[in-house]
């Protein structure tokens, strides 16, 4: 079989397990104006300064002297890291591009008007080097 009818089994076979599932057509779990929220809407992303870490059970900071920061927030949020394997890993057995990619953590927020106040008060947290909004990721 030549590559052409490789290319185009793949994609037929592709195109079957879309419908299948349901992929295809309208979309109505996200329609526009059904009241559905953007996931990027609810959350930032926090670049967390060298020495500090997630404690992902108690949703604080820990800074270089080891004390916790707890997030001074008056709305319910929740602390998680992008990539929990290497957050979790000693930084020391970590090269240096896993190391950058685990001191990325998310700042989950129930509600996105909230997301303004949060981005204003996480840039000034002793711990948090960087603060952006998530990308929005959208279909032509």
């Amino acid at each position: 079989m030549s590559w052409r009818g490789v290319i185009f089994r793949a994609g037929l076979t592709a195109l079957l397990l879309a419908v299948s599932l349901g992929g295809c057509g309208a979309r109505t779990d996200r329609s526009v104006g059904d009241g559905a929220t953007d996931p990027s809407e609810s959350h930032l992303i926090l670049f967390l300064a060298s020495d500090c870490r997630l404690n992902e059970e108690g949703g604080s900071l820990t800074l270089p002297d080891g004390s916790s920061f707890v997030p001074p927030l008056a709305f319910d949020y929740e602390l998680r890291a992008m990539v929990p394997e290497l957050a979790r890993s000693k930084r020391s057995d970590l090269s240096e591009d896993e190391a950058r990619l685990a001191r990325y953590v998310l700042l989950l927020i129930d509600d996105a008007e909230d997301k303004a106040a949060a981005h204003g008060h996480a840039a000034s947290w002793p711990c948090v080097e960087d603060v952006r909004e998530s990308p929005r990721v959208t279909l032509p």
